[in-house]
């Protein structure tokens, strides 16, 4: 993960999320596991992927790694095209009631680890 460190504040600043999508704005203390059928891949090459996945009627958004980071464990776009049932294990978010980041991701019998 990009991230640099400031030393004026000594924290962490995540390049690649942005605030928005940093790890504060999710629910951690109540891990999830939606069970769905993707809807829309977005793999946006300078932040991180996206699927949309219905679950039970329901839309979400679920923030995924960066790509460099899914294609190299061997998690391809191609692998999450519409259509395809996935179970992802993350955290709500406490800003977007429809908002999902998935630590982990299972299409087929193979899981992937999005951390």
């Amino acid at each position: 993960m990009l991230c640099h460190r400031s030393r004026a504040q000594d924290q962490d600043t995540n390049l690649v999320y942005g605030t928005e999508c940093d790890w504060s704005a999710y629910e951690r203390t109540k891990p999830t596991t939606l069970t769905g059928v993707v809807k829309t891949t977005r793999f946006n090459r300078d932040k991180y992927g996206v699927v949309t996945l219905e679950v039970d009627r329901k839309t979400w958004t679920v923030v995924l790694a960066p790509p460099v980071r899914m294609e190299f464990r061997g998690l391809t776009e191609e692998l999450l095209k519409p259509g395809v049932s996935v179970s992802v294990d993350g955290f709500i978010s406490k800003r977007a009631a429809d908002e999902f980041r998935a630590e982990i991701i299972k299409v087929g019998p193979r899981s992937f680890d999005l951390r």
